[in-house]
C-alpha cells in the first residue's frame, strides 16, 4: 500500500503549482505558502525549506536557501518559512545565493 503525503495530495490539486524533477516535488515559490497553511492545519510539521531556479529542463539549487527546521515547533517552523517566503525569498534567487555559473 502506497502512502499518500500532504505534497501529493497538493500535486494532485494543484498540478500547475508543482513540477516533478528527479524523485522531488518542486512548489512554486508563491503556492509555497498555501501548502504550509495545508500542511499545519493537517498537523504536518515543516523540516526544512529549499530553493531552486527552475529554467526550462535545468533545476539550479541556490545553496543559500536551504533552512532545516527540524530543531523547531510546528508552529514556529511553519511561522518561519512563511516569513522567509515572503519577505527574504520573495524574489527569485540570484548569483548571491550561491548559484551554479550556468543558471540565469
Amino acid at each position: 500500500m502506497e502512502s499518500v503525503t500532504v505534497l501529493d495530495e497538493f500535486a494532485a490539486a494543484r498540478p500547475h503549482d508543482v513540477l516533478w524533477r528527479g524523485n522531488e516535488w518542486l512548489v512554486d515559490a508563491t503556492a509555497a505558502s498555501d501548502l504550509i497553511a495545508d500542511a499545519t492545519r493537517r498537523g504536518v510539521k515543516v523540516l526544512e525549506t529549499q530553493g531552486f531556479l527552475v529554467v526550462d529542463e535545468a533545476t539550479y539549487p541556490a545553496l543559500s536557501r536551504i533552512v532545516d527546521f527540524s530543531n523547531e515547533s510546528s508552529k514556529v517552523a511553519a511561522r518561519k518559512a512563511l516569513k522567509l517566503l515572503n519577505d527574504d525569498w520573495a524574489n527569485p534567487p540570484t548569483p548571491a545565493d550561491q548559484m551554479p555559473p550556468a543558471a540565469t
